[in-house]
């Protein structure tokens, strides 16, 4: 007769399921790191967004320039500042070339990523922007674009085709970012001596009526340019206090 073996007590194993207060806790981790995850994600997005409109920025000047050489004519950069083109306001830049009183196209315009803007030369009538609080009008005091030659509002800038006189489209206001010579060089009607020669680009939020509101002065970003045409990018906000003289040094 076959002797019936006992197991001892010591050696079953009991299967303990998760009590509903340790998935609670559980759970609110889970939360807790995703939070973080994506706090950290839209700080990444943000940076990546600045830095691809800082590359917009340089990509037109380097390309106007070389256009310039190319060309053996002088290429200028117009940027969109007309307040009722919604999609273009401050954010287009438009290569063109001077033929009598006519401005002509001289390459595809180059647009910056939604809701990043160049900060215009200066706020006002002209150029409908605010900043988001008046007292952080010191900060951006030092941050906004160089404009050689200022377009004035009521004025039509015209442009049209390089091999015909039929208008393409109809640009109200402008101003003048930067022209290059048949050398590639700063060819406007006057470099600022001993003034820093920034061009700035920024986050911004459309305000109906108002144009663009700015409000992160530390988030920007840009170029600084030589009187030879030669830009140099500005990272972060205290690389805008260069000045001319600055640079030379360096």
């Amino acid at each position: 007769m076959n002797a019936i073996k006992s197991v001892p007590l010591c050696k079953v194993q009991s299967k303990r399921a998760f009590t509903l207060i340790e998935l609670l806790v559980v759970i609110g981790v889970v939360a807790i790191l995703a939070g973080g995850l994506g706090v950290a994600l839209r700080g990444f997005d943000g940076r990546a967004k600045v830095q691809n409109a800082q590359t917009t920025l340089v990509g037109a000047f380097n390309g106007a320039r070389a256009q310039a050489a190319v060309k053996q004519s002088s290429v200028t950069l117009l940027l969109n500042a007309d307040p009722d083109d919604r999609e273009g306001y401050l954010r287009e830049i438009i290569p063109v070339t001077k033929d009598g009183v006519n401005w002509r196209i001289a390459g595809e315009s180059s647009f910056l990523p939604v809701g990043y803007y160049i900060v215009p030369p200066n706020l006002g009538a002209s150029f409908p922007a605010k900043y988001d609080t008046p007292s952080l009008a010191s900060d951006w005091a030092k941050i906004k674009s160089f404009a050689s030659a200022t377009v004035p509002a009521s004025a039509t800038i015209k442009v049209a085709d390089t091999t015909s006189n039929d208008n393409l489209r109809t640009v109200n206001d402008t101003f003048e970012l930067v022209t290059f010579d048949s050398l590639g060089r700063f060819g406007s009607s006057g470099f600022p001596a001993g003034l820093t020669t920034t061009y700035v680009v920024a986050p911004g939020e459309p305000t109906p009526g108002q144009g663009v509101t700015f409000r992160e002065h530390e988030a920007v970003r840009g170029i600084w340019i030589s009187r030879y045409g030669v830009t140099v990018n500005v990272n972060e906000k205290a690389g805008f206090d260069y000045t001319a003289a600055d640079y030379d040094k360096r």
